[in-house]
């Protein structure tokens, strides 16, 4: 296993014209498909996509990689702990509802496109719980905390978050 990356980008804006990466006779004048992402939606947690508009295709002025963990496990294990840290638990009768994380620990099996709004939500979440997360005197899972902090930060202006490979 490669790693567990994350791709975010900033500087969205929504195409006129459809982008349909693979249809080559598709023309956008002054687009280049590899500039342009399509917003896809998650049905366990619709509001990371709010915002944005489902199936429509966006161009970005920039993107990033972020390589959050060396492996799927290992991911899981530091969402299993950040979602302990805010008291979270599948069973609770609220667990789908809103609180801390919710757009990250909902995401589940990695589909779709996080948006700006649900990003800078994040963002506000890892502030209020940063020195909680400090507290736990674990430096792996800090280092974590504040990379995932960082890709937030990164789209939580115009821009978004999605999954890509592990």
């Amino acid at each position: 296993c490669m790693g567990v990356y994350f791709v975010a980008w900033k500087g969205l804006k929504k195409l006129a014209v459809e982008a349909a990466p693979h249809n080559t006779e598709a023309s956008l004048e002054g687009t280049r498909l590899e500039d342009v992402v399509v917003v896809t939606g998650n049905p366990d947690c619709p509001q990371n996509a709010e915002g944005l508009e489902v199936g429509s295709s966006y161009e970005f002025e920039a993107e990033q990689w972020f390589r959050v963990s060396d492996n799927r496990r290992e991911y899981w294990d530091w969402l299993n702990a950040l979602a302990r840290l805010v008291g979270y638990h599948w069973q609770n009768p609220d667990a789908n509802g809103p609180g801390p994380f919710r757009e990250l620990i909902l995401y589940g099996r990695h589909t779709g496109t996080i948006g700006a709004i649900a990003s800078a939500k994040l963002v506000s979440d890892f502030g209020t719980w940063d020195e909680r997360a400090r507290s736990i005197k674990d430096d792996a899972f800090y280092e974590h905390y504040a990379l995932m902090r960082s890709m937030f930060e990164y789209a939580a202006t115009d821009g978004a978050v999605e999954f890509r490979c592990c």
